[in-house]
């Protein structure tokens, strides 16, 4: 009996995988695990610096274009209260976005993609955070490590943060709150393709974000 099972087991036809779905600003793009993900209309692993300056042109965005101090990447960092345009329909009621940078190798494609929104209070930063964490939950499934902000009065101090992050072979999303001292509250969104040296560093079910400090196992 065991042997007849093992036999229909194994003639059972491969079942492929359903597409990962992940929030991309402007629109929602199935991908499928370990392909290319498109994050605002940029394509991680693809767009390269013809296709970005266009990309921000389209856009009327105006933002420091360069070289990262001391690494062989090249960063467009746009600042300043961003246009509406950036915002996706999941986005309308947020703040516009106050940040964006997209670093790319010297030579080569995009590989990263942040945003951040800045916030005059605590409970509007712990509203949009979880707000995206949900849009994200949907459409990556559970976050690796999730830090909720469940009581208000975690909002009140020096240094504040809170972080949740998906971490996969081929792909990182990092959501965080952060804010400093007498500082505003930012709520930043990170989609990054990670190195082949930095998997090899990466440990065992252990973030490498600095904002994740306060996530417990």
């Amino acid at each position: 009996m065991q042997l007849l099972i093992v036999t229909l087991l194994a003639c059972q036809p491969e079942v492929a995988p359903e597409p990962l779905l992940v929030s991309d600003g402007p629109e929602l793009t199935a991908v499928d695990s370990g392909e290319v993900v498109e994050v605002m209309g940029v394509e991680l692993g693809r767009t390269r610096h013809a296709e970005v300056e266009t990309w921000l042109a389209d856009r009327g965005l105006d933002c420091d274009v360069g070289p990262s101090p001391a690494r062989t990447s090249f960063r467009y960092d746009c600042t300043g209260l961003l246009p509406v345009s950036l915002l996706g329909d999941g986005d309308r009621g947020r703040p516009l976005l106050t940040g964006l940078l997209l670093v790319r190798p010297d030579d080569g494609a995009v590989h990263h993609v942040s945003t951040t929104r800045t916030h005059p209070d605590g409970p509007s930063a712990a509203t949009d955070y979880g707000h995206t964490v949900t849009m994200l939950r949907a459409r990556l499934g559970e976050p690796d490590k999730h830090l909720p902000v469940d009581d208000p009065a975690a909002l009140e101090g020096r240094i504040i943060r809170f972080a949740t992050e998906w971490i996969q072979p081929s792909l990182e999303v990092r959501l965080s709150i952060l804010k400093v001292n007498d500082g505003p509250f930012k709520v930043s969104e990170r989609w990054s393709i990670p190195s082949d040296a930095a998997r090899q560093e990466r440990p065992e079910g252990r973030a490498r974000n600095p904002h994740l400090l306060a996530v417990e196992d």
